[in-house]
């Protein structure tokens, strides 16, 4: 996104994290600013997105979120400002209440996310370093939404195939995360082959 004007990319991004209030199967928990630059560009894209979330809670307001979750939000917001506090190079955007949230990290550790709006954006500087970032979640790896890359490029091919080799079932544009095609193979399973019943035969032919 460097040298663009950032706001569509985070809009599509804030809609992402805003439906069904972070708690679909398709939310995303994380995001990855991938290149040299990652680190430095990481609290600005952070509050642009923190902007994008403040809009969306006017127009697409969060719903109830439970007693537990909106202390797990807190907790993990104290956590934050401490290691903020102490030099880590952490930025954090929040709403008033817990409606929101934006972690701008400065290293790419996997890190707990209560949900309800609470994202947290990682620096990668090398595609490497997010495989090393995603192998903790490999398991739940579903969706994934590439944005940046220009088309065709050797450097989405290349984070596209790193992403299908650990895992992930689904790459798709920013935005729609949360409206998969009717004939994604959910889970990277086939779709109608579970209705099908198969016959062999072991009859030696005349």
């Amino acid at each position: 996104w460097k040298g663009r004007d950032p706001r569509p990319l985070v809009e599509a991004l804030a809609l992402d994290i805003a439906l069904w209030d972070q708690l679909g199967c398709l939310s995303p928990l994380a995001l990855y600013l991938v290149g040299p630059e990652a680190a430095r560009e990481t609290p600005a894209f952070a509050g642009a997105l923190a902007e994008a979330l403040e809009a969306l809670q006017q127009s697409l307001p969060r719903g109830e979120t439970p007693l537990e979750a909106a202390t797990a939000i807190r907790h993990e917001r104290d956590e934050a400002r401490i290691r903020a506090a102490a030099g880590a190079g952490v930025s954090v955007f929040e709403s008033p209440g817990t409606e929101w949230t934006v972690v701008g990290e400065s290293d790419a550790e996997w890190r707990p996310s209560p949900l309800h709006r609470f994202v947290r954006v990682h620096p990668v500087p090398r595609i490497d370093d997010l495989a090393k970032a995603l192998r903790p979640v490999v398991r739940n790896l579903s969706s994934v939404a590439l944005a940046g890359f220009p088309p065709s490029s050797d450097a989405r091919e290349e984070v596209a195939r790193e992403l299908s080799r650990l895992g992930a079932t689904r790459l798709c544009e920013a935005g729609r995360m949360q409206a998969p095609a009717l004939d994604w193979h959910h889970d990277g399973q086939p779709i109608l082959l579970p209705l099908a019943r198969f016959t062999g035969m072991e009859i030696a032919s005349d």
